[in-house]
């Protein structure tokens, strides 16, 4: 469903990845930090695969921080 690359940045596509089981993964400031996998599960704020969590937003003093990306492998 998604080319190899694109960045899952919403709700809706992290739902899709997880039902297709597309493996993604994780990036933060440009560099890979995890190899990743299939997406098992999210929240609002986080993302499971492989039974760790990555945050994908961070809400403090009213501003949002996007610590990691997730990107199709």
């Amino acid at each position: 469903m998604f080319k190899s690359g694109f960045i899952l940045s919403t709700g809706a596509h992290i739902d899709a990845a997880m039902h297709n089981k597309t493996p993604v993964t994780v990036w933060m400031n440009n560099e890979i930090v995890d190899y990743g996998g299939v997406i098992e599960g999210h929240t609002e704020y986080a993302v499971q695969i492989n039974g760790d969590w990555f945050p994908k937003k961070i809400v403090a003093d009213d501003a949002e921080i996007r610590p990691c990306q997730f990107r199709v492998r």
